[in-house]
């Protein structure tokens, strides 16, 4: 059993933590401290010694800016081939459903020191209602759940429209 965090804006605090996602062995954990608008990232192996913070960094505050959160919710995290010959192999990946500011914003980790964030921020695109929920498929495409409007959105990993289904109501096919 492992144990972290406790309730305040500092490090290894949190304001509202609600959405989690792991990765690789030893386990990196990655946090969406919704109220702190930030993500938090910790590394099994060395416990709260080494929190990473990625957001509004120290603000407490929400924002917009590339890279800055307003109240994330959902996380995910996948591994993308570095085809780059100084540093060949795979780099960590992080997905962040930025629930105030109606979009998703993508996180690469620098590959020669994986996994390390906040590495550079990638990209966002936006999405039609208030994203709680991102998960990443093994083709590699963004599932988004919202909160109003569309409620599922399919991207590509450069964030380009696929699909969305459903609709809000209580018929077959909508949701609630």
């Amino acid at each position: 059993l492992y144990k972290f965090g406790t309730t305040g804006s500092g490090a290894n605090q949190f304001r509202t933590p609600i959405g989690i996602a792991a990765s690789g062995d030893p386990a990196v954990i990655y946090v969406a401290d919704t109220n702190n608008h930030r993500v938090s990232v910790y590394a099994e192996t060395c416990g709260t010694n080494c929190v990473t913070l990625v957001g509004n960094i120290g603000t407490g505050s929400p924002g917009n800016a590339d890279g800055q959160f307003s109240q994330p919710f959902g996380v995910d995290i996948t591994f993308e081939e570095n085809t780059d010959t100084v540093c060949p192999g795979f780099y960590a990946v992080l997905y962040v459903a930025d629930y105030g500011n109606n979009r998703v914003q993508k996180f690469k980790a620098n590959p020669c020191f994986l996994p390390s964030f906040p590495g550079s921020f990638d990209r966002k695109w936006s999405i039609n209602g208030q994203p709680f929920k991102t998960k990443v498929a093994p083709n590699g495409n963004v599932y988004t759940v919202t909160s109003v409007g569309t409620p599922v959105t399919v991207n590509t990993p450069t964030g380009a429209l696929v699909t969305t289904w459903g609709a809000s109501g209580s018929n077959n096919g909508e949701f609630r």
